[in-house]
């Protein structure tokens, strides 16, 4: 595969004879561009344009953890109508003559971009086309060529590039060297090694600015704790920069290298370093004051989101008095915190006759029993429902099944955080059950309306339906009978109180009728014993598997799961204010009880 059609030559030609930088990929850019022009080729041609088409459009995998086990991988991936995935490009597609062409590549390209690609696509990947020995040749040769590369300079000064593209450019610095040394120590070429790790050095130290962390903080992450890499004196330098950099990025006088996020990378690397409490507690406070102060102008949601993971620093290094007093600049800042914030309204369609309808057809007949349960039935959130609609939706918004969500608290403290889809499924299904809760929560209080309208129940009458269940005794029926009389009389300050550990009770009572101990040690006092909380009854897996998922979750994210309602733990350490104890929390008290009250004992058999 050596003779090169004259419009792929063309475009190789112009890029081997450039003297600045460029990325690989705009190799690919350039063919696929002139491709159009050309139609349908010959096999012949085709495999050259393959050859040369995919050598510049794989993308890095650093850990060499393609799918391929390699270091380069497919740049785009598509599910076709058929199920399959079509693989852009796809080392598959190619044979012994690709990599043959590659070789020859590799030879007699001048341009050290190109020259350290063929080369490397050599050694990475002819294993996996012809399943031949790799052959330390290739290896060297784009070892040397990333090298060669980065000394000829010109990163920064690309002509007429944007602010953006220097820094990429630049990125790509780094990224060719790291690659070099890699190679030059999996052949165990010392030399090669050494100079790689002296670029490395040298071009981060030509090339970094305070706003490009990721090209200042290169030669710790790759060479740092690294056995034989680096000498005493080079070491030495590499810490003296991160010194550097934490004061400029620190610093006030130079707005424009002032940023609280490099400074706080620095610290971490100089902590990693120093290993000593009082270095520890210096570097923290050098960033940490670095977020105080662009915090002290910013909006309330900005500010606190910057302030609580220094905080939570403060206190991890021993700063007791400057978190507590960081804590208060953060509390001063979420009094003001609903001023930032904006009501988003959404319509959405409703069948008010339907509902009407299915209203009338949960009420029918004289048995208040039934109606109890029917309505705790329809109304607790169904756990297969959530979990297609989290499905759903990381399908059509995969952007935000991607980002983190932060649950702000009424004085502005982050109370929850709820992860992506694919790392914290649990927490999105529970966030999910408990706008479900949320949307249906009129419907509910409409519905339990007509109940009291229509039958005017009894207090004794829902004690009478409730203790049908095993869970409830007769100890604390009294207890029952004034909460739920305080509920048929709207009270809802009394009911919610009272209600509320009576339901601790009876999940207790679950536990103890499972063969669960409902009594765990006092941690700091041996020998003494606590009756377990409701938190500790939910997380026992045995209690889940009989509640089941709809069940559980229900009930978690009412009472006691941060990423909810929480109502049980807001409310048993003061935090919420009297507009808590309304009608709707009531509502969803009064139906747990008839969600749990289902539960019957099985007969033994």
């Amino acid at each position: 595969m050596v003779n090169i059609p004259d419009w792929i030559h063309t475009v190789l030609m112009s890029f081997e004879s450039r003297t600045n930088p460029f990325m690989e990929v705009s190799v690919a850019d350039a063919l696929s561009a002139v491709r159009k022009d050309h139609g349908d080729l010959d096999d012949e041609v085709w495999a050259v344009f393959l050859a040369e088409h995919s050598a510049f459009m794989y993308r890095e995998m650093p850990d060499e953890d393609s799918l391929w086990g390699t270091y380069f991988a497919p740049m785009m991936e598509f599910t076709q109508a058929d199920g399959s995935i079509l693989r852009v490009p796809n080392v598959m597609d190619l044979n012994g003559a690709t990599v043959a062409h590659w070789k020859a590549r590799a030879k007699i390209t001048k341009n050290p971009i190109m020259r350290a690609r063929y080369a490397d696509c050599v050694w990475d990947l002819d294993r996996v086309v012809t399943k031949e020995k790799r052959q330390h040749e290739f290896a060297l040769i784009a070892a040397q060529s990333y090298i060669e590369n980065a000394r000829r300079g010109g990163f920064a000064d690309e002509v007429n590039a944007s602010t953006d593209l220097s820094r990429a450019l630049d990125i790509e610095g780094v990224r060719q060297l790291t690659r070099a040394l890699a190679l030059a120590r999996t052949v165990n070429a010392k030399e090669l090694q050494t100079e790689a790790v002296s670029e490395l050095i040298d071009f981060c130290e030509r090339s970094g600015k305070p706003g490009a962390p990721g090209i200042w903080l290169a030669p710790f992450d790759s060479l740092y704790g690294q056995k034989g890499l680096l000498t005493p004196a080079q070491q030495d330098d590499l810490i003296k920069n991160l010194e550097l950099m934490l004061a400029r990025t620190t610093s006030q006088t130079e707005s424009k290298e002032f940023d609280p996020w490099a400074a706080q990378y620095a610290a971490q690397r100089l902590i990693t370093h120093y290993k000593d409490t009082g270095q520890t507690k210096r570097l923290v406070l050098a960033y940490g004051h670095a977020f105080e102060t662009m915090a002290k102008d910013a909006a309330p949601l900005l500010a606190i989101a910057w302030l609580q993971p220094v905080i939570e620093a403060y206190q991890q290094a021993g700063l007791k008095g400057e978190a507590e007093r960081l804590s208060l600049v953060a509390a001063e800042k979420g009094r003001t915190l609903g001023d930032d914030l904006k009501h988003v309204k959404v319509e959405v369609p409703f069948d008010r006759d339907h509902f009407l309808k299915s209203v009338d057809r949960l009420l029918a007949g004289d048995d208040l029993s039934t109606k109890l349960y029917l309505i705790a039935h329809e109304f607790a959130p169904k756990a297969a429902q959530v979990r297609e609609t989290v499905q759903h939706l990381s399908e059509t918004a995969p952007l935000l099944a991607r980002i983190t969500h932060q649950v702000i608290g009424p004085s502005g403290q982050t109370t929850a955080q709820i992860g992506s889809v694919d790392e914290d499924l649990e927490g999105r299904l529970q966030s999910q059950t408990a706008q479900y809760i949320g949307i249906l929560l009129p419907l509910l209080n409409h519905t339990l309306s007509e109940l009291k309208l229509r039958d005017n129940p009894t207090t004794d009458q829902i004690i009478d339906v409730l203790f049908r269940c095993p869970l409830f005794n007769d100890c604390r029926k009294e207890l029952l009978r004034e909460g739920f009389g305080a509920y048929l009389g709207e009270d809802w300050v009394k009911a919610i109180h009272v209600l509320v550990p009576q339901m601790e009770e009876a999940l207790r009572n679950l536990a103890a009728g499972i063969g669960i101990p409902v009594t765990k040690t006092v941690r700091t006092q041996p020998g003494l014993t606590d009756l377990k909380n409701m938190g500790d009854v939910f997380n026992d897996a045995r209690v889940r598997q009989v509640l089941g998922e709809t069940m559980w979750r229900f009930l978690t994210v009412l009472y006691t799961d941060r990423r909810g309602i929480n109502l049980r733990n807001n409310v048993a350490h003061g935090l919420v204010g009297p507009e808590a104890f309304n009608r709707s929390s009531s509502n969803l008290v009064f139906l747990s009880f008839f969600v749990i009250g289902s539960l019957r004992i099985k007969p033994s058999e």
